[in-house]
């Protein structure tokens, strides 16, 4: 359950950045490529964004604050939600940051790039150690309250 899709990614960044960065020819990936999964441009963006996900998933778990259908549940009944918008703005910065480690870059030249990206592991932190939550996801504890959620994380 992506948080976030590649046309979406592409109103955040400018698809130029992400197109010289999803293919190994040296050539340019054109916008439509990227939001097309049958070519290599698009397969790596839907790659990245799944890995987002991931990401997401296993540090809103920790703690046992939130369970996955929790998140799913934003997905599915509150698309226009202030918890799912931030879980798309995070996607998305991971998404284009993994992107840009597919070229092995120095930290430094990494921050400088995709600030967005160490910004988005701040928010994975801040919601894996509680200092933030997820306000539209009912009966989670406020920020600083860790683990009384019920039921798996992965449920």
């Amino acid at each position: 359950m992506p948080y976030t899709t590649a046309a979406a990614v592409l109103d955040r960044y400018d698809y130029r950045f992400l197109a010289d960065r999803v293919l190994d020819t040296g050539g340019r990936a054109t916008a439509a490529d990227l939001v097309d999964t049958g070519t290599d441009a698009g397969r790596r963006l839907a790659l990245a964004i799944t890995d987002a996900t991931s990401l997401i998933d296993t540090a809103v778990s920790v703690g046992n604050r939130y369970r996955l259908s929790d998140l799913q549940g934003l997905v599915d009944n509150q698309p226009n939600s202030t918890s799912l918008a931030l879980l798309a703005r995070v996607s998305a910065d991971l998404a284009v940051g993994l992107l840009a480690k597919r070229r092995a870059l120095p930290a430094e030249e990494m921050a400088q790039l995709v600030p967005g990206y160490d910004e988005a592991m701040g928010v994975l932190a801040q919601l894996r150690n509680g200092e933030r939550v997820l306000v539209d996801v009912p009966d989670v504890p406020e920020a600083g309250e860790m683990g009384t959620a019920t039921g798996s994380p992965t449920s």
